[in-house]
């Protein structure tokens, strides 16, 4: 485990000093009371900057003596995530929190939620884990194996929820990914491909090890070879284009590809015609994600629907759960996901297939 390092504490007075204002107008900014001082808009940027240039990290444990003195509950929340994460994915957290927050329906509470950035693998570098000055909870997701290895070692001084993978001694909310990988196989091979591939990036996570490996020990069990590994540079269209422009180069292509991500897939698309390949006659090809591209690409996209959303939902109400008293269990909730089959795997509609009742119709259209 990476020792951490020790990080000087930043006070109101220095922020003071850095932005040449006022204590008391630095303190009316943090505590979000400058609209009723009505402090300048060009004061809160000056004192915002400030905080910024001095990495200012919010007492959580002062804030909170404060707002019990004044009758109201000050929670702060976190979303912990890697700088490598997509962007979309972090959206769909804060608004997952944000309706939590409001079915709570606390009139004499107020909540916060900061968003921190670590690179993948630097979960443990990370400034205020062990003291619990970072935040009352946290929702911890988009970790690598470096991350995980740090959380099943370390104590934090708040309750966490991870979001995407388990750890034992943790509440999570993840997916069933080793279904996913299963069923891209049996998808692929229900379309008569004998000849299959997996397109996976340089680096995985708990969940893409999952898919990788479900779907490789599927496709040896039923084709009764392994799967050809297409390996990606991350997981962007680009690198999916990349990756798959050299295999179509060599002549020794697929004919069923099982991409771990929406984007890696649809970078392929590209690749695939470019060599003067079609989809599906000759390749077909099953993504993870449902991206909404993945309607509109042509062949539209068979690809296995995001359960991003039932997860963040999940999660965010048992984080606020937690931190109001919920009792610190190792709950886990499964959120299952479903296919939906379209035109890049041959327009299959498999009865036996489980799909949600929701992409049905979507699905048969």
């Amino acid at each position: 485990m990476t020792r951490q390092a020790e990080v000087a504490v930043v006070t109101v007075q220095d922020i003071a000093r850095e932005a040449g204002l006022s204590a008391s107008s630095v303190s009316a900014v943090l505590s979000g009371q400058h609209v009723k001082r009505r402090i300048p808009s060009v004061t809160v940027n000056r004192i915002l900057a400030a905080t910024r240039k001095l990495r200012y990290v919010p007492n959580v444990t002062a804030r909170s003596l404060r707002a019990k003195a004044s009758g109201t509950k000050q929670v702060v929340l976190s979303v912990l995530t890697s700088y490598e994460a997509p962007v979309f994915l972090l959206s769909q957290t804060l608004h997952a929190l944000d309706r939590a927050v409001a079915q709570r329906g606390e009139a004499a509470a107020n909540y916060l939620v900061n968003v921190e950035f670590f690179h993948a693998g630097r979960l443990s570098q990370l400034s205020g884990l062990a003291d619990g000055h970072r935040c009352n909870g946290a929702i911890i997701t988009n970790t690598i194996d470096l991350d995980d290895h740090f959380l099943s070692s370390a104590k934090l001084a708040f309750p966490v929820v991870l979001l995407g993978r388990r750890i034992p001694g943790y509440p999570g909310v993840s997916a069933r990914t080793e279904m996913v990988g299963r069923s891209a196989a049996e998808i692929l091979v229900r379309a008569g491909r004998r000849k299959l591939g997996v397109l996976q990036p340089t680096v995985l996570t708990q969940a893409t090890r999952s898919r990788f490996a479900a779907f490789v020990a599927t496709a040896e069990q039923t084709v009764g070879a392994p799967p050809m590994i297409i390996t990606c540079e991350g997981l962007s269209e680009r690198a999916g284009y990349e990756a798959m422009r050299r295999v179509v180069a060599l002549n020794t292509v697929c004919d069923g590809i099982f991409a771990l991500s929406d984007g890696l897939a649809i970078g392929a698309y590209l690749a695939i015609k470019q060599s003067g390949r079609i989809i599906p006659d000759d390749i077909a090809m099953v993504g993870v994600g449902d991206n909404p591209a993945s309607h509109y690409i042509d062949p539209p996209l068979t690809a296995f629907e995001s359960a991003e959303e039932a997860q963040n939902e999940a999660a965010a109400q048992l984080l606020i759960n937690l931190v109001n008293g919920a009792p610190e269990e190792n709950l886990t909730v499964e959120v299952p996901i479903f296919p939906v089959l379209r035109e890049s795997t041959g327009h299959i509609h498999e009865p036996s297939l489980p799909q949600s009742p929701a992409k049905r119709s979507k699905a048969s259209k």
